[in-house]
């Protein structure tokens, strides 16, 4: 049996789960949980997702944020490498990069795919929550 994939999430994959649980993202997580997907994570990236997920206009109790980045701690911690090639004019997108390129199939699911055109991203592939969804 293949092992599953080992993928990179952006935070907006993670906030919209909650927010559309029946749409592609609410399955990616459904598959997270369930082992069928791997969620590939550095320090930086779930600072990420404790700082996004705790923002006051999204009203989810620290329970709620602890309980379900409680679950993604039993996925693939990586050891991120220094990203060398052209990145997306925001630095908070270097983390997801530079935590996706060891991987041996680097993939990184986002929710807007623009910010990462493919010339500068090498490897890795990125996929929008719909198409990894139909992955």
């Amino acid at each position: 049996m293949k092992p599953p994939p080992v993928w990179v999430f952006d935070a907006n994959v993670i906030i919209s789960e909650p927010l559309d649980a029946q749409g592609p993202p609410g399955r990616i997580i459904e598959a997270l949980l369930r082992g069928d997907v791997v969620l590939a994570w550095d320090n930086r990236i779930l600072a990420e997702y404790r700082e996004v997920l705790s923002r006051e206009k999204f009203s989810f109790k620290p329970g709620q944020v602890s309980g379900l980045l409680d679950e993604f701690s039993f996925h693939e911690q990586v050891n991120s490498k220094p990203w060398k090639g052209k990145v997306s004019p925001d630095s908070w997108e270097t983390p997801f990069l530079e935590s996706a390129h060891p991987l041996d199939e680097p993939v990184l699911v986002i929710g807007n795919t623009k910010h990462f055109p493919s010339d500068p991203c090498n490897s890795i592939r990125i996929l929008s929550p719909q198409y990894a969804w139909n992955e």
